[in-house]
């Protein structure tokens, strides 16, 4: 009888103490961050990649400038290629010192620099005036950006006919800017379809 007393006393109190508790408070602040653990051991070392592919090489931009006669201005740009698809951009560089007025002001002669090889093995650079054809009869034009704001000014060489499909390869790329002035008010016999007449007449060096 003692002994049923006592525990019916013991679940009493557990009842009476649950029923008492209160609602769950907030949750408390985090704790200080514990040290941190010792270096886990270095994985294996993962298999070699495959090589990717080669670059395209990048087009020389070097522009060598020679002042002639008359204010002539030459601009001779290194090799590159045009790909046959987009057109071609030779941005005027800052040593040209070329303004929107200038530009606006001159005309412009294009010539391209292409080597060939003969029947005897004998290879032969000549320069072709664009517009023009080349020695394989793509034809080529130009056209003139004389810049703004945001975009330096430059001149774009397009290929407008097609006769051989894909790139063609130009050893040089020279532009001769010539004040319109010059050519209004001057009588000069120069044949700019040939660039060694214009050379000779402006004092231009090759």
């Amino acid at each position: 009888m003692r002994l049923t007393l006592a525990f019916l006393s013991a679940l009493f109190l557990v009842v009476a103490f649950a029923a008492c508790r209160g609602p769950e408070g907030p949750q408390g602040p985090v704790g200080p961050q514990g040290p941190p653990g010792p270096t886990g051991a270095t994985g294996p070392t993962g298999a070699t990649g495959q090589s990717g592919q080669n670059g395209t090489p990048g087009s020389t931009t070097v522009v060598t400038l020679v002042q002639g006669t008359a204010n002539v201005l030459q601009l001779t740009y290194g090799a590159r290629t045009h790909n046959g698809t987009n057109d071609m951009a030779l941005s005027f560089p800052a040593s040209s010192s070329l303004t929107f007025d200038q530009i606006e002001k001159s005309l412009f002669y294009v010539y391209v620099k292409i080597t060939t090889t003969t029947a005897d093995n004998f290879k032969l650079a000549y320069w072709y005036p664009v517009p023009g054809q080349t020695p394989v009869a793509n034809y080529y034009s130009y056209y003139i950006f004389p810049g703004n704001s945001g975009l330096a000014a430059g001149l774009f060489i397009r290929r407008t006919t097609n006769f051989r499909l894909g790139p063609e390869d130009f050893d040089a790329v020279r532009v001769v800017v010539v004040p319109a002035s010059l050519l209004i008010n001057g009588r000069l016999a120069v044949n700019f379809q040939d660039y060694e007449s214009v050379r000779q007449a402006f004092g231009l060096k090759d």
